[in-house]
């Protein structure tokens, strides 16, 4: 009986080619499309987790000029002191009725975050910054 109906199925198979190959290409193209999902999935998760370590850095503590804006000579004397600090500017610019919230933030005194990944000083990106702040080549 199982032997009948494996025939059956392959000869029919074996009459519409073209089905055949429309259902192998569907689950090929549902395989690939399943993993690919896998793959962002992944991805994304990872994202999240080192954007909540670094939004976790907010809980550090943080100087704050309310009176007057900090002088360069105050932010020196207190990196000379063994503070590690970063500086943050915060501001509003204005477009008619628009309003943009600005955040600068100084990449190159910013403090170690630990759990994101380190660049690896062989590869091509790690050298990056350091060639763009180099002598222009000529």
């Amino acid at each position: 009986m199982k032997r009948a109906a494996l025939f059956a199925l392959l000869s029919y198979w074996r009459h519409h080619l073209f089905q055949l190959a429309a259902l192998i290409t569907g689950l090929a193209l549902a395989t690939a499309l399943w993993s690919a999902v896998q793959a962002i999935n992944a991805q994304a998760r990872t994202s999240y987790a080192k954007a909540e370590v670094f939004l976790q850095q907010a809980d550090q503590p943080s100087l704050i000029s309310t009176a007057t804006d900090l002088r360069v000579a105050d932010y020196v004397a207190l990196k000379r002191a063994g503070w590690q600090l970063s500086p943050v500017l915060e501001g509003e610019l204005s477009f008619g009725s628009h309003n943009i919230d600005l955040i600068g933030i100084d990449f190159l005194t910013a403090p170690h975050i630990p759990g994101l990944a380190q660049a690896n000083p062989s590869s091509p990106d790690a050298s990056l910054l350091s060639d763009m702040l180099g002598s222009p080549a000529g």
